[in-house]
Parts: C-alpha cells; structure tokens; sequence
C-alpha cells in the first residue's frame, strides 16, 4: 500500500469485503438459532444481534487504537503508516475467525429410534 492509491483500485477489494460480510452473517444466525429449542430462538436472536454490535464496536476501537499508534491524518504518508497497520490486524482477525469456524461443530444428525421412524412414515406417506 502506498500514499498514491486511487480510490477506484479499492473498489474490487471494498466490494470483496462487502460480500464477504454479507454472507458470513445469515449462516452466523442460522447456526445460533439452530442450537437452541423454538421456545428460546427470541432471546438467542437478540443475543446474536447484541454480540454481532458489541463485536463491530469493540473491533472498531482496536483498529482505530492500532491507528492512532502508528499513524495520523497529517500527511498521506502518515495516513497509510497507520492504516496498513490496522488492516493487517483486521485480516489477522478474519483469519482467525475463519480457523475458529471451522472447528464449530455440526448439527447433530436426527434420530433414529423408532418413534423417529414412526413419525417419517407418516409424513412420507407409508404406513
């Protein structure tokens, strides 16, 4: 990275971030509503949006620490001795998410007891 980077060659990397967001979300939610029973999804979902914006605060505020320590506003130069800084930890992070993710254990796969078996065939249609 460097002082003279244009705004549009940071569109395709803004525009890879933004999609990337956007599809870690739903599955996010949809694994926090799936661990929990139908009568508690209300308080899991308020407790998955309040960590979602705890999360997005608490991180902002490291990234905008590790930039004050490393650079300023006073100059391009001084800009980017600051930013790069805070999007290698911002990457770090994802990273690290990434790995944390994928030792997040499946859903567990349906029973089959009988009275599973009983309850199938009635849907399915064989009795």
């Amino acid at each position: 990275m460097h002082s003279g980077l244009t705004y549009s060659a940071l569109v395709a990397p803004f525009l890879l971030a933004s999609i990337g967001a956007s599809l870690a979300m739903p599955p996010t939610a949809n694994a926090v509503l799936g661990a929990v029973e139908p009568a508690e999804v209300g308080k899991a979902s308020g407790v998955n949006a309040m960590v979602r914006e705890l999360g997005g605060v608490l991180g902002l505020a490291v990234l905008v620490a590790v930039f004050a320590g490393s650079g300023s506003y006073a100059s391009p130069a001084a800009f980017v001795g600051g930013f790069a800084p805070a999007i290698g930890l911002a990457a770090a992070a994802l990273v690290a998410g990434a790995v944390a993710a994928a030792f997040v254990p499946g859903r567990p796969t349906p029973r089959t007891d009988g009275a599973f078996a009983v309850a199938e065939a009635a849907v399915v249609g064989r009795t």
